[in-house]
């Protein structure tokens, strides 16, 4: 059936754990631990990346990567900040 196969289950899931995640993320923001940015491409971003990670599990094991390096990348980034 493909990936149309129960579109609008899947469409309402993916808002809602994208709002999970901007929720996540805003009381961060509030709390002062993130700094203040586009919470919703934030969360897009975030999101994206972890149903990457879950697709890979299923279907494409070698592009499997450690949870804690996603971690490292997503909230310290690349560049340098010395």
């Amino acid at each position: 059936m493909g990936f149309t196969f129960g579109g609008d289950l899947k469409k309402r899931f993916f808002q809602e754990r994208r709002a999970l995640i901007a929720a996540i993320i805003n009381d961060g923001i509030r709390s002062e631990i993130f700094h203040n940015c586009d919470v919703d491409e934030a969360s897009k971003v975030i999101f994206s990346i972890l149903r990457g990670f879950f697709l890979s599990m299923l279907y494409q094991e070698e592009a499997l990567f450690a949870p804690e390096a996603c971690a490292e990348l997503v909230l310290r980034g690349l560049v340098r900040r010395d």
